[in-house]
């Protein structure tokens, strides 16, 4: 029985209490009088950056949200969120009329940057709220500020960029590379980085009321680094590939993968599985055709490396196209088309999580959670119960669809 439409082929199911149950544990490591900015670009890991930002972003704790686009901070405001919104990454100069009316921070991260946003606001008759972003080792945006020697020509850069006449420059920050590690000695001289500049900075008189630099990793485990804002995206969505065991026991994610059988199909030595005939049966074989390919987000390396779970098992995967997959299940018992299989989650008593399931495709967590198109639903449960739908056409009735799983 189809308990919800969204349920046809390929869907995502998200359990707000354990995006809730993250929160907490992250912010029961903060400092007091610490605010945090909650990260949810990449359309909140793949789980939906709107009901994230809506169940997370109007506690009193939260400073505000931080996206990675334009387009992903104008979708906040559209929402009703009203606090701080932190664009991290590139927005062309053109478009400071546009970030300035919707209320939108961008990033600065050089002189020559800042001058030619400042220039257009100027032309545009607007003010652009802005944060400087330092690099102090990850090699990304940012003003250099890698080593000492880097330091007096970063002081006189970040000068020049608060001189700017149209920007309201009110944070500076910088992003740690490994601050998730036992071995902090590269979030250690980053820290000292940063914190050189910071300082350089108040003693000429620049003194900026948002200072951050402690992602997840940092909040959790390096408190001294916390200053009065921290910052989290992965430890919320339960990404943490390289933290210690500490975090393991007690974040999860809130993302399951789900998939649906198609059609059960026995082949004899002979037949050739999918495009390019990919695979070659050489015994005889019992596949499961999903309604799930690489257009519903499941990577197509996935071929060849592992498969769903399906009533507990793996199932090695034999083919794949863009709407398509084929599974070996000749030696599962009690398959039936229809039925349900897991590629992340718990299946039949066996749990598999993001990032087992993207160790075994060789890929990173993030890469499996950001990669899921709009045609795949997201729904939502919270106390056990789905409290929304939300898929190709938008938000789905849930009361009209049949109940839920």
């Amino acid at each position: 029985m189809l308990k919800h439409r969204a349920m046809q082929r390929t869907w995502l199911e998200i359990d707000l209490d354990v995006l809730q149950h993250n929160y907490d544990i992250l912010t029961s490591h903060m400092q007091p009088n610490t605010s945090l900015i909650v990260v949810v670009k990449g359309d909140g890991y793949g789980n939906g950056a709107g009901m994230a930002a809506d169940l997370l972003g109007r506690n009193e704790i939260v400073a505000g949200l931080a996206v990675a686009s334009l387009d992903e901070g104008i979708e906040l405001r559209r929402r009703g969120h009203d606090k701080t919104i932190l664009l991290f990454c590139y927005t062309p100069p053109e478009l400071a009329e546009e970030i300035a009316a919707h209320n939108l921070t961008t990033t600065l991260w050089s002189a020559e940057q800042a001058r030619a946003l400042d220039a257009a606001a100027k032309a545009a008759g607007c003010r652009v709220s802005a944060h400087i972003k330092l690099d102090t080792g990850m090699c990304r945006l940012g003003v250099a500020a890698r080593r000492p020697e880097h330091y007096e020509a970063a002081v006189a850069e970040c000068e020049a960029i608060l001189a700017c006449e149209y920007l309201d420059i009110s944070g500076i920050y910088t992003h740690f590379a490994t601050s998730g590690l036992l071995d902090t000695e590269q979030t250690d001289t980053q820290f000292a980085n940063f914190k050189a500049i910071v300082d350089a900075l108040e003693a000429r008189g620049h003194t900026l009321p948002q200072i951050h630099c402690a992602n997840s990793g940092a909040t959790m485990f390096h408190p001294h680094m916390h200053y009065g804002l921290v910052r989290s995206g992965c430890m919320l969505f339960g990404i943490q590939c390289c933290w210690s065991e500490q975090v393991r026991e007690t974040a999860t994610h809130p993302m399951q993968v789900r998939g649906r059988i198609a059609q059960i199909q026995h082949l004899i030595p002979g037949d050739q599985i999918g495009y390019d005939r990919a695979y070659a049966v050489t015994d005889p074989m019992t596949i499961a055709i999903l309604a799930a390919g690489y257009g519903d987000g499941i990577p197509a390396r996935i071929f060849g490396t592992t498969g769903p779970l399906v009533n507990g098992k793996v199932a090695p995967v034999v083919g794949i196209s863009m709407d398509q997959m084929m599974i070996d299940i000749t030696d599962i018992a009690g398959v039936t088309a229809g039925q349900i299989v897991t590629f992340a989650g718990a299946d039949h008593g066996t749990v598999r999580d993001i990032e087992q399931t993207g160790a075994a495709m060789g890929i990173h967590p993030g890469d499996f959670l950001t990669g899921f198109p709009r045609r795949v639903p997201r729904i939502y449960y919270q106390g056990g119960e789905i409290v929304a739908v939300d898929g190709l056409s938008g938000p789905m009735d849930v009361s009209s669809t049949g109940g839920h799983p």
